[in-house]
């Protein structure tokens, strides 16, 4: 049997041809409602809506191998096909609200990990910023409290702060 199939299910489109009819009796259900033919089926998908949302379950069977003159085929049929519209359902039975919900408090709880590290990464560039705001105003009331002919040293020194300080407020904007 899985020969059978692995011959039949084309790899590279991952298909498997198999024929809708009527005349091997599908069982044919659309919105829990049976319907009695194919043309019936595909009438409902086709209606009112090219945007149509809905589940469909197939149900195929084995229906024999064909020979032909140059090759040999197997036939696949459609036994079951039962088709759900979820287009305009308020219900939402299909949906399992404790998988959402898990999917949910993962993401939330990842989303909180990530707005911890980078708080705590701003946290850490705002203190920087503050100390050398501190340092720098030190050293400047260090430069008007200091003798006229010792200045070069403190100077120097704001100077290298005030452009380190420049340099990391301009470049923060990617924080």
């Amino acid at each position: 049997m899985l020969e059978m199939y692995s011959k039949s299910f084309c790899v590279q489109s991952k298909t498997i041809s198999v024929i809708f009819t009527n005349t091997k009796y599908p069982k044919l259900v659309y919105n829990n409602k049976n319907l009695e033919t194919v043309e019936a089926v595909i009438e409902k998908l086709r209606e009112n809506n090219n945007f149509k949302k809905c589940i469909i379950n197939v149900e195929i069977e084995y229906h024999g191998i064909y020979f032909y003159a140059d090759n040999t085929k197997n036939k696949w049929v459609v036994s079951s096909i039962d088709i759900t519209d979820i287009s305009n359902d308020n219900n939402n039975e299909w949906i399992n609200k404790e998988d959402i919900i898990d999917k949910l408090n993962g993401d939330i709880r990842a989303i909180k990990n990530k707005m911890g590290a980078k708080v705590l990464e701003l946290q850490k560039y705002i203190n920087e910023l503050e100390e050398n705001d501190v340092s720098i105003s030190k050293l400047f009331l260090e430069l008007k409290m200091s003798p006229n002919n010792n200045i070069q040293e403190p100077l120097n020194k704001i100077n290298r702060l005030l452009s380190c300080q420049e340099n990391k407020i301009i470049y923060s904007s990617g924080l």
